[in-house]
């Protein structure tokens, strides 16, 4: 299985380019996202988008990366972080 879909605009889809992937998670606004190789016992936080997407490059070719994100909401709240989403970077 290449990527795991939650629904028509969320999931870990790998992109042409070897290495590189690209995470989409529903809603709008800025989004803060973690990755991790373990499916979440330890992670790296990999910082804010604008949108609610976000492509990373340079992984290892057929390994397992997750993703989660979270939206960032009014007066300094954050949203509840979404489930771990995988996908295998690209040969």
């Amino acid at each position: 299985m290449l990527h795991q879909i939650i629904d028509k605009r969320t999931g870990v889809f790998p992109r042409s380019e070897p290495g590189t992937l690209v995470v989409y998670w529903k809603g709008r606004g800025v989004s803060e996202w973690q990755e991790s190789t373990d499916n979440g016992a330890t992670f790296t936080n990999l910082g804010f988008t604008t949108m609610a997407q976000l492509e990373v490059k340079g992984k290892t070719p057929g390994k397992r990366y997750y993703y989660r994100s979270r939206k960032m909401l009014p007066n300094g709240r954050t949203g509840a972080w979404s489930p771990w989403m995988s996908g295998m970077a690209p040969d």
